[in-house]
Formats: structure tokens, sequence, C-alpha cells
């Protein structure tokens, strides 16, 4: 059955280098459909510190850290029913559990299909040209060989990322912490004529089409969020970058004679949250108040993507070994 999921059999060898004696032991007290359903197949960094690798059969070029919390309530009574461990060692264990679940929520693994050197340059190349022209401020934030080791590591994680933006993407920036900023290209918003609530949950948890995952019943993120704003009423540092970077609004229509708007990050469950509304009889956009539960065909979003460092599944499983060694 493992053989079934060459990605899942890479990461166990990476995690029973430290661990060998337990891999095996928690695969055959697993529910057996759930590993047909999800490609699921549970490691052991102690005893129930468990750790959930999940694959779409379709796609085994996506996997996440976690365990759902059907998971863990199943693997738990298997251990139990059939005598592996004690109910008191598992109530001692299950905090940690949940506590480095959540941790690695939004921790992406390593895919099990690396990138040539020439598919990587190939694809590479559009987001080199783009970042030749940022200002020297900005690559003194970030050289373009630590960008391009970000966009690569995890075999392309970030790099799928930022060409699943509207027309590819683009770079246009480096925030204060040195990390570049892709958004949508384009000059109209994506994903319109939805309430704040629903746009927000399409960008930020939304995978692949419309499909949500969940870890330990939190969901989990995309890697993409929305522009934020800034004070009340004022453009963002990151929509500044944006406008400068490409010589336009953030948000506009085709001939600029039509009103548009983008909402932003205001919170999980705002009142008034705040758009940016392209405002034809300025040329300009401007920060507004609208309402939630309201939406617009002419309102939407514009995507954004910060290319922070990732830790690979070595590291945080050598992490992990070191920090129980203390």
């Amino acid at each position: 059955m493992l053989n079934e999921f060459p990605q899942i059999e890479s990461r166990v060898e990476e995690y029973t280098r430290y661990y060998p004696f337990l891999a095996l032991f928690v695969y055959l007290s697993q529910p057996r459909n759930l590993t047909y359903q999800r490609g699921a197949f549970i490691t052991n960094t102690k005893l129930l510190s468990t750790k959930a690798f999940m694959t779409d059969s379709k796609d085994r070029k996506t996997g996440y850290i976690g365990a759902s919390n059907d998971v863990l309530e199943g693997l738990i009574s298997n251990l139990i029913e059939k005598r592996f461990v004690s109910a008191e060692v598992v109530d001692e264990e299950l905090q940690t559990v949940r506590e480095e679940i959540e941790e690695s929520a939004n921790t992406v693994i390593e895919t099990a299909e690396p990138l040539s050197p020439e598919q990587a340059e190939l694809r590479l190349e559009p987001y080199n040209a783009q970042y030749e022209k940022l200002g020297n401020d900005m690559k003194n934030k970030c050289s373009w060989e630590e960008l391009m080791g970000r966009l690569l590591a995890n075999d392309g994680r970030y790099l799928g990322l930022a060409e699943g933006l509207n027309e590819g993407g683009i770079l246009f920036g480096v925030d204060v912490d040195g990390n570049p900023l892709f958004a949508d290209d384009g000059l109209e918003p994506i994903l319109t004529g939805m309430k704040y609530g629903e746009t927000r949950n399409r960008v930020l948890f939304e995978h692949d089409g419309a499909k949500m995952i969940k870890i330990n019943g939190k969901k989990v993120r995309t890697g993409y969020v929305m522009f934020p704003y800034s004070g009340t009423y004022n453009k963002s540092p990151e929509m500044i970058m944006f406008e400068s970077f490409t010589g336009r609004p953030l948000i506009k229509s085709p001939k600029g004679d039509e009103w548009r708007s983008s909402w932003l990050e205001s919170g999980a469950c705002p009142s008034l949250p705040r758009d940016a509304s392209f405002e034809p009889a300025y040329g300009t956009v401007r920060v507004n108040e609208a309402y939630a539960p309201v939406y617009n065909s002419k309102r939407g979003v514009r995507r954004l993507l910060r290319v922070k460092k990732i830790r690979t599944t070595q590291e945080q499983c050598e992490g992990d070994y070191q920090a129980k060694q203390k």
C-alpha cells in the first residue's frame, strides 16, 4: 500500500532516521481506508507527536505537514485498543501533539519531483527580469540568489504559488522584513461579485479550485493573502510599492472610465472592512469603508504573496529532534 505513494515513502525514510521503531508500528495501527482515500501516512517523532503527510492521489506534487482531528482520534483509539500504548501515556502526550500540529499547519513539505536546472531557469526568467527593475534599497534587503532559493525551496512550492497568480504574477517589491512581494498581474480584480468573508476565505483557504483543507480542525492557508491597508484610510506600503512599480493604480477598469474595487485585509469578522476603490473622476485608488455583507460585480480582490523563508522537512525534523534532547 505504501508503494502507491512515493512522495510519502521518501518522507518516511527521512523521519525514521530518528524514529525507526515507530514508522511501521503506527502504519499498521491506522485505519486502512484513510490511506486509500487521502494518501495519509503517519510517523512518530516521540510516541504520539504525529506528523501526517497528505497528498492528493491525482496530484502528488502537493503535501502538508500536520494531522486532522479525525486522524488523531482514529490513531489514538487504535493504539489503545491494540494495547500498543496506555491511555495514560496518550493523555500526557496529547497536548504536545496538538501544539506541534498547530505550529506546522502552514508548513509545506518538500514535493517528490524536484525541478531540473533547465526547468528552474526557464520558469525563473520572467521574475529575474522583474527583480532587476527593483530599486537597490529593495535588492539590498533580499538578493536574487536568496529569492531564487526561496522560490525553489521545497521543490518550487513558492514558485508554483507565484505562477498561480493571475497572468503568472508580478514581482513588485520587498517588504520591511526582506520578503519579496508578488501579486496578481493585470488591471482588474479577480474573484469578483462576492462578499468580504467569501472573498477572504477564497484567497486564504481555498486550494485548487475551491478545495479547503483542514488539519486538526484548522483550515490550512493557501499561501496567498489580501493587500493590507494602513491607519484608517491610508494605503499600505505594499499598495504604494505595487503602484510605484507598475505605474498604475492597484485596481482599475480597462479604459479607466468605470469604478472598480478590491477588498483589503480587514480581519476575520469586520463590520466595516476596507476596500481599495478606483474612482474614474480622480484616476486613483482610495481606501474606503464597505459593508461586509454587500457584494458588487465590479469588486473583487488582488492577491498578495509574501515569499518567506520556509523550513524544509529536514530542518523541521532536525529542529524537533534537537528540542526533544534538551
